[in-house]
């Protein structure tokens, strides 16, 4: 029964250790995606300053 319990708390552990690297690796993502997407923006903005 305890060899049992041992490996379910194992499995949720790993679980958990899984997701947490997947939210950090998602969270980064978006960052990149929102810096990208931020210097397409400065980069519009600067060039239409520029024609104007």
């Amino acid at each position: 029964m305890s060899l049992k319990r041992d490996s379910i708390k194992g499995y949720l552990t790993n679980y958990i250790e899984i997701n947490l690297i997947i939210i950090k690796y998602r969270y980064n993502l978006l960052r990149l995606v929102l810096f990208i997407f931020y210097e397409i923006l400065m980069l519009v903005f600067l060039l239409k300053k520029v024609n104007y």
